[in-house]
């Protein structure tokens, strides 16, 4: 859609794939399943959306899909842990003039393509509430969130991290919305959602 804003490489240029790191700065693999919360240096509220039942008796993918707070801030040793766990692409839902404030740090990589979608052309939430602004998205974005799903869907599109300022109102509904298509139960959908208060009233990492 013309909302849609990607700064891509000639040609994407493609990142080894090791085995994700383990340590606690990075959410350790266990014997059972990744960390969800991925704990990294500048920022707070980056998780992983894989392991959550899904249609026909599935479970979606780890490592696969992300969403985040505003990727802004980070020091090199988080933009190549992200870089190690094989993301290929960053989503960016912030609207233009936070784009401009607080650039994202993959705004230039080589190595992950970077992807502008304004879920929201400014900030609603003063005149129409935090709910309005739900409403709003539904009724009058859909051309953006289906901006979202066909970069995804790209080639290298995944895996991916979507995110916004807090990881948590535009992200959310975008993220909510995914993981319904990918048949995930309600209740778990809505779970998802309210853990972001939890970690972005934390410090940054």
């Amino acid at each position: 859609g013309a909302s849609t804003s990607t700064r891509r490489a000639p040609r994407v240029r493609r990142a080894p794939r090791p085995v994700p790191p383990t340590g606690d700065t990075l959410g350790a693999m266990t014997t059972t399943q990744p960390d969800r919360h991925l704990v990294l240096a500048g920022t707070r509220n980056v998780r992983d959306v894989g392991g959550y039942p899904a249609a026909g008796g599935r479970r979606t993918r780890w490592r696969t899909l992300l969403r985040s707070d505003e990727l802004t801030r980070l020091p090199d040793e988080t933009r190549v842990a992200l870089e190690g766990l094989g993301v290929r692409q960053v989503i960016d839902l912030r609207w233009p003039e936070e784009l401009v404030i607080s650039p994202n740090t993959f705004r230039s990589s080589d190595l992950v393509r970077y992807t502008s979608i304004p879920l929201l052309a400014d900030d609603p939430t003063p005149h129409a509430g935090l709910e309005g602004m739900y409403k709003h998205v539904l009724d009058a974005r859909g051309t953006q969130l289906a901006d979202v799903v066909g970069a995804l869907l790209a080639e290298d599109g995944l895996p991916a991290i979507v995110g916004c300022a807090a990881g948590k109102d535009r992200t959310g509904v975008t993220i909510a919305l995914l993981l319904d298509l990918a048949g995930v139960p309600r209740d778990v959908i809505v779970e998802d959602y309210a853990i972001s208060a939890h970690y972005f009233a934390s410090p940054a990492a």
